[in-house]
């Protein structure tokens, strides 16, 4: 989106490029986001993931490890 060209003094344009800067960067984000919704699987998974919580600590990935084993061990 562009500015429109103001040929007087206008104490609202400031505010509208503001705007107009907002605007172009929710449209890009939003485009991203629906890319890797919709997206082909390639384009999706090259897109940054959100990180949600703390790295598992290698205790925590072997004491991880150890439980599932042993739930595969106890099923039939």
């Amino acid at each position: 989106m562009e500015v429109p060209v103001v040929d007087h003094e206008c104490s609202l344009l400031p505010f509208l490029k503001e705007l107009a800067a907002r605007l172009e960067k929710v449209e890009h984000e939003n485009a991203q986001l629906k890319k890797q919704v919709y997206g082909r699987r390639r384009e999706r998974s090259q897109l940054p993931r959100p990180l949600c919580a703390e790295p598992a600590t290698p205790e925590q990935v072997q004491e991880t490890r150890r439980a599932r084993a042993e739930a595969r061990l106890e099923a039939p």
